[in-house]
């Protein structure tokens, strides 16, 4: 979570999530290790690492999850970044979906407290709650906003440093990363065309920069996993 407040606001709201996600998986049986599930605030001290945090809690999703792009996860804020469409969708109020209705699909008893809450379907409409209006305005327009999205290895790699993330790319963004790497280093961009050696290099570069798993790095180098094993144990 992007979160603008005082440090222990913030900790309280972290706190009721935590107690009511405990709740709910309690109800449906599921066992979950509570102690290792807590908040840390990092500050955001800068404009420009504000935007590369935007931009990577907006690919969350994508990058976990093949089914979605960056604009199609439903219950992230980056499907309303710059969507022009976004004010023609059917919203509905909480009174309009009948306060029954809304207590079952928020898991949430006190409706007072939620009352400027809508709905798009079934789904809580994102603008209502996240100020994506406040995101979009640390862009310079839509298309710095995308270019980053898109073409930001880098600052990638840097933030889930920060957050201490594994995976942070896809394999194709790896590959791209990979084959950059290797025109830059050996002015080869065919992966395949890389002797052993050169293919060890690139590996070490992926492993500890951009946290490629053994399995990517596998997949993009066609190195035998015995051997990748071996390197990153």
């Amino acid at each position: 979570m992007i979160l603008n407040g005082e440090s222990d606001e913030c900790l309280e709201l972290f706190g009721r999530f935590k107690a009511r996600l405990r709740r709910i998986l309690k109800t449906n049986g599921r066992v979950i290790n509570w102690e290792a599930f807590k908040a840390d605030i990092l500050p955001i001290e800068t404009l420009n690492a504000l935007r590369n945090e935007i931009i990577y809690v907006n690919r969350n999703a994508f990058v976990a999850n093949p089914q979605f792009t960056p604009f199609s996860y439903p219950w992230g804020g980056g499907c309303a970044f710059f969507l022009p469409c976004l004010n023609l969708l059917p919203v509905r109020s909480l009174k309009e979906v009948g306060f029954n209705k809304a207590r079952e699909l928020t898991h949430f008893r006190e409706i007072r407290l939620i009352e400027d809450l809508k709905f798009f379907g079934d789904i809580a409409f994102i603008p209502s709650f996240c100020r994506t209006d406040i995101g979009e305005s640390m862009f310079r327009d839509a298309r710095s906003y995308f270019n980053s999205l898109t073409r930001n290895a880098e600052a990638f790699s840097q933030v889930a440093q920060r957050l201490k993330d594994s995976v942070f790319l896809t394999d194709e963004e790896m590959y791209a990363t990979a084959a950059m790497y290797a025109e830059k280093t050996y002015g080869n961009r065919q992966l395949s065309l890389l002797n052993p050696e050169q293919k060890i290099h690139i590996s070490k570069e992926l492993h500890f920069k951009y946290n490629a798993s053994n399995q990517q790095i596998r997949r993009l180098l066609k190195l035998d996993i015995g051997i990748l094993n071996e390197l990153f144990p």
